[in-house]
């Protein structure tokens, strides 16, 4: 997952415009291997990763530990909804390739409202959805997105859009065919909290 997505989460980290002393929040981070790129952003950010996989959870702990990560890195799983932070905890929040899945987005931007910072900024990376149609797997339990229905989602969360930005780029299928991937870097936040 992460050889097919390591354009996604190194173009999405350049969106979020991390620097020292930072407070992240991801959601969905899968095995962990890319938190490296994310610390060498700045100097003292704290990483809090949430996912709802407790096998991925390790992984990514196991990870840090033997990488040396483990004094800057948390990890905690949930339900896909409530997250176990208090109000205004983080700087930023990131997520790549989950957009899909939430069964009650409305209910995901209170909780990421919540748990931002005022002027706190979340950065939304997800496939377009012209690309998910052309991918077999993606035809049952993915909620499918284009720029018009994610602005829409935004509109209608009260959330601001910052900055969307699509990228096409070329990847191996699960089915190792060549395919052309456009996704979108959308960077948010609370309307009137820019």
């Amino acid at each position: 997952m992460n050889d097919s997505n390591g354009g996604m989460i190194k173009n999405s980290l350049e969106a979020l415009h991390l620097k020292s002393n930072d407070k992240l929040l991801e959601l969905g981070h899968g095995n962990g291997k890319h938190i490296n790129l994310i610390l060498e952003k700045g100097d003292n950010i704290s990483y809090y990763g949430l996912d709802i996989s407790p096998l991925m959870s390790e992984e990514a702990r196991r990870h840090c530990q033997e990488n040396g990560f483990s004094t800057q890195t948390e990890f905690s799983t949930y339900d896909g909804l409530k997250m176990p932070y208090p109000d205004q905890s983080f700087d930023k929040i990131l997520t790549v390739n989950t957009l899909y899945f939430w069964d009650q987005p409305e209910e995901m931007f209170k909780e990421i409202r919540r748990v931002l910072k005022p002027n706190g900024i979340a950065t939304i990376t997800f496939v377009d959805e012209e690309t998910m149609k052309q991918q077999a797997f993606t035809e049952f339990g993915f909620t499918k997105y284009n720029k018009e229905k994610f602005e829409l989602l935004c509109k209608s969360n009260q959330f601001e859009i910052v900055e969307l930005t699509p990228i096409t780029e070329q990847i191996k299928s699960h089915l190792f065919q060549d395919i052309s991937r456009r996704y979108w870097i959308a960077s948010v936040n609370p309307k009137g909290e820019s």
